[in-house]
């Protein structure tokens, strides 16, 4: 083969690298990607057994007629890491079999957009209703839980062609307080009443 013959090929074979790289490009950043990222923000014990040790008289504490020995606040993010809308999202948070969930506060200022979510729970789990979320929009949840122990929380969805992706706190792309800051300045914790020896306690 002549000189010129090699310079042909050569640029052929170029020409069809860059063309492979290309449209991969193209592919994997242009298509849409539907992605809801989940990060806990931070877990915060408020109430601890150990917080009344030091009486010298029993203290019992009650949450909706029930008695706890403990209540925690885990503060959850859950925000649109995709390049699209995604709508009609059902997410399950699971915080362990034995534990008590008395609730939940989307934490921040929604606005309006704080009529497309609904929060329901259960005995142990609470689930978030959401009818639409853009892309880089996300929220914050305060759940109130009994006899929480710190890193049982787990998140379920099932949604065609939506990828459910557990992130840490610190990789959302976001200027945010710090972990304590968040929980502390943003919950508004309880309403206490005492009562007696007992400390009756009403969660929002």
């Amino acid at each position: 083969m002549s000189s010129s013959d090699w310079v042909n090929v050569i640029g052929w074979f170029v020409s069809f690298i860059l063309g492979t790289i290309s449209a991969t490009f193209v592919q994997k950043y242009f298509q849409q990607r539907k992605i809801i990222a989940w990060a806990v923000v931070g877990e915060l014990d408020i109430i601890t057994p150990e917080a009344f040790s030091g009486f010298n008289v029993p203290i019992k504490i009650f949450i909706d007629n029930q008695e706890e020995t403990s209540i925690s606040v885990v503060k959850i993010r859950i925000g649109n890491k995709g390049n699209t809308e995604i709508t009609n999202l059902s997410i399950q948070f699971n915080f362990g079999n034995n534990v008590n969930v008395y609730g939940g506060e989307f934490a921040g200022k929604l606005g309006v957009y704080r009529n497309s979510l609904r929060l329901t729970k259960s005995a142990n789990s609470a689930t978030i209703d959401i009818d639409y979320i853009n892309k880089n929009q996300f929220f914050d949840v305060d759940f109130y839980i009994g006899k929480y122990i710190i890193g049982e929380v787990s998140v379920d969805m099932a949604k065609a062609g939506v990828e459910l992706r557990k992130t840490q706190f610190t990789q959302w792309d976001l200027i945010t307080r710090n972990i304590l800051e968040e929980l502390i300045l943003t919950t508004p914790l309880v309403n206490v009443i005492y009562v007696g020896l007992q400390k009756t306690i009403k969660m929002p």
